[in-house]
């Protein structure tokens, strides 16, 4: 958006414009000389983490300026929507449910109690797991679990195993898969039994290719190495239905 369009829809904005032309002849350096509370002028704690932005290009009247620019945005409003499950993803006219997996109180809307269902479904999983009530195929405890998936859903579930690395347990080795190359696949089974491994799916749609073809290629593994074909059966697992269907016709 062109400046002349922000300063008809803000009208604060020249002001802001005009603000900026002051830096031209401001320094950090000088700001820091000026105000020996700048540090703490310019942080915010929250959750035990701390921001500093005080080495940025702002001071008071900036942040003034630029707080009334989200007044007159209105972004209090758009922060009410969103908590409040609109639909504010105007691309896929949807509500952006993200704050539910935040949501620390009851349960209140329909996105927040599905939520609070599906991480008490995750509880048990893993507490199954790690209690040996959930068993391979020939009742062995599982030892590893092996995730495929591909971007985000390689990506977040590694990210979070690396950040709470002081509190795993030890018995269960997890193992991650992305690769559509075959050998990262073959490689990680070859360090693994069949018969005290489980595998998961991660994947919003279950149609990406290189998860499928990883997940089809364990599934083969498994059958192959002795698993009998109703082991596989996804009665736990969320596949979407259409995605069963396939994938045990396969």
């Amino acid at each position: 958006m062109s400046y002349s369009r922000l300063s008809d829809k803000y009208t604060v904005w020249p002001q802001l414009e005009q603000h900026r032309e002051s830096w031209k002849t401001q320094t950090l350096a000088n700001l820091f000389k000026e105000d020996n509370n700048r540090c703490a002028r310019f942080s915010v704690n929250a959750a035990g983490l701390e921001l500093d932005f005080s080495k940025n290009h702002i001071t008071t009247e900036t942040l003034q300026l630029l707080l009334e620019v989200a007044r007159q945005a209105d972004l209090g409003g758009a922060i009410k929507r969103l908590l409040k499950g609109d639909h504010v993803n105007a691309t896929e006219d949807r509500p952006a449910l993200h704050t539910a997996l935040r949501h620390t109180g009851a349960p209140v809307t329909a996105e927040q109690k599905a939520v609070a269902e599906t991480l008490d479904k995750m509880s048990h999983l893993i507490a199954s797991v790690h209690n040996g009530d959930w068993t391979g195929y020939t009742g062995k405890r599982i030892t590893d679990v092996v995730n495929i998936g591909i971007g985000g859903s390689d990506l977040g579930p590694r990210m979070v195993t690396k950040a709470l690395t002081p509190y795993l347990n030890t018995a269960v080795k997890v193992h991650f898969v992305a690769n559509i190359d075959g050998a990262e696949l073959t490689d990680t089974l070859s360090k693994l039994d069949p018969a005290s491994s489980l595998f998961i799916v991660a994947s919003k749609s279950f149609s990406t290719q290189e998860t499928r073809e990883n997940a089809l290629s364990a599934r083969t593994w498994m059958l192959e190495s002795g698993c009998p074909q109703q082991e596989l059966k996804s009665t736990l697992s969320p596949f979407h239905p259409a995605s069963i269907k396939r994938w045990n016709s396969a």
